[in-house]
């Protein structure tokens, strides 16, 4: 007699379904805050390698011309076209010490320049949002900037034909140490070279701040701070335009060459209450730290 037949399941019911399912939800949430913090730490840790090598170009350079640093400009912060017409600018000197294109042949014309996510250019940190009206232009009228260089330098010369300078910057000099430096010169070295910055006159290189990560949008700091607003549009700035897209911070380089994270609020918020915007440097305790210095000659507060 042959045993009954009993029919065989060929599907899973409906509550090992949805077990199955709860698991896999399950695991999906446990991995993806992971996941999001693992690429949140490869994007910093990127950015931060371009900052370590503006430091190898940065000291590269300094090198070659008896301890002086490449020229920020000393025209206004936002005329980046007319200091960029200088061959001594710091977007033209450092690139070929770290075999990129010199500023000069990727700013003169809108498609050429390198934007967001474009991660092969040491000018950009690829993982920075992009603003609606980037890469910006700027132009400059065919007047020369105020400048004398020594010829040894690396000047132009003469007076640049009229143009126009398109430029997208995630990383750039800072703007307080160079005018603390000028001040504090002496007079020879101040005519023939002013705004160079020459590394011997900083007392603390390695808490000197050389170049910072500049935002790209607000939307990387919190609501309401002190510094929300400002143009974004500058060849050079101060602790008013640092970033906070890489874990509420953002990247800085000394000037003895080695580079660090800070934390936004850390940076521009701390002795915020001891700056007054019409002071001069030096003797403007402005936002200098022990550990993250903006002008080398002013005091400490903290």
């Amino acid at each position: 007699m042959k045993p009954p037949h009993t029919p065989r399941r060929l599907g899973f019911t409906l509550i090992e379904l949805l077990v199955v399912i709860s698991i896999i939800a399950l695991l999906i949430g446990i991995l993806l805050p992971a996941l999001g913090a693992a690429r949140r730490t490869a994007r910093s840790l990127a950015s931060l390698s371009n900052v370590r090598q503006w430091g190898i170009g940065m000291m590269a350079s300094a090198t070659d011309r008896n301890e002086y640093l490449p020229w920020v400009g000393d025209s206004g912060a936002d005329n980046v076209a007319l200091d960029a017409s200088v061959d001594m600018w710091w977007g033209h000197v450092v690139p070929p010490y770290l075999d990129q294109p010199s500023y000069r042949e990727l700013g003169a014309n809108p498609d050429t320049v390198p934007i967001p996510p474009d991660g092969g250019s040491i000018f950009l940190d690829p993982s920075s949002d992009v603003p609606d009206n980037a890469p910006y232009q700027n132009s400059y009228g065919g007047a020369a900037p105020a400048v004398n260089l020594n010829p040894s330098f690396g000047s132009s010369g003469g007076t640049p034909p009229p143009g126009d300078l398109w430029f997208f910057f995630s990383y750039v000099p800072s703007s307080a140490l160079p005018r603390s430096l000028n001040q504090a010169a002496d007079g020879d070295v101040n005519k023939k070279f002013p705004n160079l910055m020459p590394l011997h006159k900083i007392p603390q290189t390695s808490a000197t701040i050389l170049m910072l990560e500049m935002r790209a949008t607000d939307d990387e700091i919190p609501d309401g701070v002190t510094f929300a607003g400002r143009d974004l549009d500058r060849g050079k700035a101060n602790w008013k335009r640092v970033a906070g897209r890489h874990n509420d911070g953002g990247h800085y380089l000394f000037t003895d060459g080695h580079g660090s994270w800070f934390d936004y609020m850390y940076v521009t918020e701390a002795g915020r209450d001891l700056f007054k915007e019409d002071e001069v440097f030096p003797g403007n305790p402005g936002f200098n730290r022990t550990d993250l210095i903006w002008d080398p000659l002013g005091p400490a507060t903290d």
